[in-house]
């Protein structure tokens, strides 16, 4: 008796199944492939699809990296900035609040319910202190 096994064990290889002609849709099908989050899209197998067709390429994209750049060879048609989109009330700005209350300053306490009355023990605190970037700075964690 051959022994199941779960579809997470299959050989799937890391390379994409290559794109062919295909008469039914010819490269030449489209004039503009306009690619929307694009920093994203113009790898791997949708690469294979873009570059199958004989087309223009748009790209649109708010958070360009460097290789979503050179993808497009450095052809920027436009960048519109956060700070341009506020002023011509596109986007609205923001503000960062550090807002600091006694939790987040001192921490606080929450008793372990498992250790309660009945229990036989003592009962516990469990501590939950919220600041602990500078201990963990100490102490290499970050």
């Amino acid at each position: 008796m051959s022994e199941e096994k779960s579809g997470f064990e299959d050989d799937f290889s890391l390379e994409p199944a290559p794109v062919e002609y295909n008469p039914n849709i010819p490269i030449s099908m489209f004039d503009v492939i306009i690619i929307d989050e694009c920093h994203r899209s113009i790898y791997n197998l949708w690469k294979q699809v873009l570059d199958y067709f004989d087309a223009f390429l748009v790209g649109l994209t708010a958070t360009p990296s460097k290789s979503t750049i050179a993808f497009f060879n450095k052809n920027l048609v436009m960048e519109y900035g956060h700070e341009e989109a506020v002023v011509d009330n596109i986007n609205v700005d923001f503000s960062v609040y550090d807002i600091r209350t006694k939790i987040s300053k001192d921490g606080s306490t929450i008793p372990n319910p498992h250790l309660m009355s009945g229990s036989g023990t003592t009962p516990t605190t469990l501590v939950f202190n919220t600041n602990l970037a500078p201990e963990l700075g100490k102490r290499g964690v970050l």
